[in-house]
């Protein structure tokens, strides 16, 4: 199991001042403590903030560190509209305290049919589990791109090759 870790400190306090200083946290810093490539590969990964988790995929670890500030700075400064991906995950950040946030990988291919795959038997084995801070058991994927023939970094033939696996665990 390779892991990352985000964080500031452990924290998983309710007192007022350590909310206080949560709430102008600008960035969750990144150290990278595995001997696995940080980018390179399509990745599936659960992300921890204490014993909760959260279930994704992407092409790019950095990607995802850029993302995830980005929307810990909204929320922070002036909220957001809850429609990001990792939307939950900065919620459970801000309201609980505790921001030591860690990545298990479950998979890492060059192959993205591999990583979506395991990012859906991954979130139907774990959605509706009290840890689990996903809500929908498929994940997302994009619609189907004609400048690039594709649904995002699936191939039309990967992308059918998804939707007969759902069609067949479901």
């Amino acid at each position: 199991m390779s892991k990352f870790i985000w964080g500031v400190k452990n924290t998983v306090s309710k007192d007022p001042a350590v909310k206080e200083r949560l709430s102008h946290l600008s960035d969750i810093t990144f150290n990278y403590v595995s001997d696995k490539p940080i980018d390179g590969h399509y990745s599936c990964f659960k992300i921890f903030v204490g014993r909760k988790y959260y279930i994704a995929k992407t092409k790019s670890i950095q990607w995802t560190l850029q993302n995830l500030n980005k929307i810990l700075k909204a929320y922070n400064s002036n909220g957001t509209d809850g429609k990001d991906l990792y939307f939950p995950l900065v919620k459970h950040i801000h309201n609980t305290g505790y921001y030591d946030v860690q990545i298990e990988f479950i998979c890492q291919s060059e192959n993205p049919y591999e990583v979506i795959k395991a990012e859906f038997l991954a979130l139907q084995e774990n959605v509706g589990k009290s840890l689990c801070l996903n809500k929908n058991k498929e994940p997302y994927t994009p619609k189907y791109n004609p400048d690039t023939q594709m649904h995002g970094w699936l191939t039309v033939n990967q992308y059918l090759n998804y939707k007969k696996l759902v069609k067949n665990n479901i």
